[in-house]
């Protein structure tokens, strides 16, 4: 508990020392710009950026003061791309609750949900360090990663989206399988993203139901998995939500996130771009925004391996995450901007997550590298933004 209340501090001064830096303007947090909203339309006290596109933020703004509506423009705020926006309804959702629906409650729910998700995030991480016998001060190398500054600065929804998915690791280390699954189903209508490791589940599960009939030799592999039904909910339960989406707003596409899954034309392409962008720029910068990218790809990669090699997790679980990483890493969500480490939230805190319950030894100097990382990448963000 104690780890939750220092990360709950910790972004309760973020959000303070925001707040003072944009005169007491909660905008400061949500980024509703002009080019989107209707400054005269929008409910008090969100004062409109001038000449700004605002940020994604806002559309979060936007749903958590009507989550249920279907009109393109509500409250003054217009969805460029209402499907793949509502498909998001988790966050503010949450928002709506916290505020009892009252507009000028809202954004200041939308901070308070995101700081509330942080404290889950550490006490959750807290949780699975003494799972494995570790200090519950563990629990901060999951809450500590960069990208949630970014998230917490602009109102977005990986802080929650990552709280529901540590929430299910939870509740699989503890076989408390309906509430892992409902866990899942939140994370996906949270953020899409999460749901690879729902369909991981499902096809590790799957993999591992026919190894044993078939009586195959490596059916060892699979020891551990996660049962099937945790996995299938969430995506059943999603697929639905994406249905009545496109029945909702009349789109053709079955997956309302879909046109924005195919800016890479080869695996792991967008990478490759964005590093040899960076790496060829000549300025300090974008070098290290490539070292910060390159590390926590390492990351990722290295603790799986590690895990298996040294066991003390399920070997199906571990392959379950394993493959949700590799998915992951092969989606085209590094060619946008500075912003790419909010993208990688999803799958460190899983990596953490494993890497916490694994009964390896893990070198003091690994949580100060990752430490070290996380103060230089802050503090530039929380300049830059």
């Amino acid at each position: 508990m104690l780890v939750a209340l220092v990360a709950l501090g910790l972004a309760c001064i973020f959000v303070l020392l925001r707040l003072l830096v944009g005169g007491g303007d909660i905008n400061r947090l949500i980024l509703v710009g002009d080019m989107v909203a209707d400054p005269e339309q929008v409910p008090a006290p969100i004062t409109v950026l001038t000449d700004s596109t605002g940020y994604d933020g806002q559309y979060f703004y936007r749903l958590s003061l009507s989550p249920f509506s279907t009109d393109r423009t509500a409250h003054g705020i217009r969805f460029n791309e209402p499907a793949l926006r509502h498909q998001r309804i988790g966050y503010p959702l949450l928002a709506w609750v916290s505020s009892g629906g009252r507009a000028s409650a809202a954004p200041y729910a939308l901070v308070g949900v995101n700081v509330v998700g942080l404290a889950l995030i550490a006490y959750f991480g807290a949780l699975l360090a003494q799972h494995a016998g570790r200090s519950p001060w563990w629990g901060l190398l999951v809450v500590g990663y960069p990208g949630f500054v970014i998230s917490l600065a602009r109102s977005l929804s990986e802080i929650v989206a990552c709280a529901a998915l540590l929430g299910a690791v939870v509740m699989i280390t503890r076989r408390s399988w309906v509430f892992a699954a409902l866990a899942l189903t939140f994370a996906a209508l949270t953020r899409e993203s999460t749901l690879v490791f729902s369909v991981a589940i499902v096809g590790v599960s799957t993999l591992a139901m026919l190894t044993r009939l078939l009586g195959l030799r490596w059916s060892r592999l699979f020891q551990g998995s996660i049962p099937f039904t945790v996995g299938i909910v969430p995506v059943v339960v999603f697929a639905g939500w994406q249905l009545l989406l496109r029945h909702l707003w009349q789109t053709e596409e079955v997956i309302a996130s879909a046109r924005r899954t195919d800016r890479a034309t080869f695996p792991l392409l967008g990478l490759v771009r964005q590093l040899a962008e960076w790496f060829t720029a000549g300025e300090g910068l974008g070098l290290m925004r490539a070292v910060w990218l390159v590390s926590f790809a390492v990351f990722l990669v290295v603790v799986p391996v590690l895990v298996g090699r040294r066991g003390g997790v399920s070997l199906g679980f571990t392959v379950a995450i394993a493959t949700y990483i590799g998915l992951f890493l092969l989606l085209p969500n590094y060619e946008r901007e500075a912003f790419f480490l909010r993208y990688l939230a999803d799958p460190y805190v899983l990596a953490s997550s494993l890497l916490l319950l694994s009964r390896a030894r893990i070198s003091e100097r690994l949580p100060q590298a990752l430490v070290l990382l996380w103060v230089v990448a802050a503090v530039h963000y929380v300049i830059e933004l």
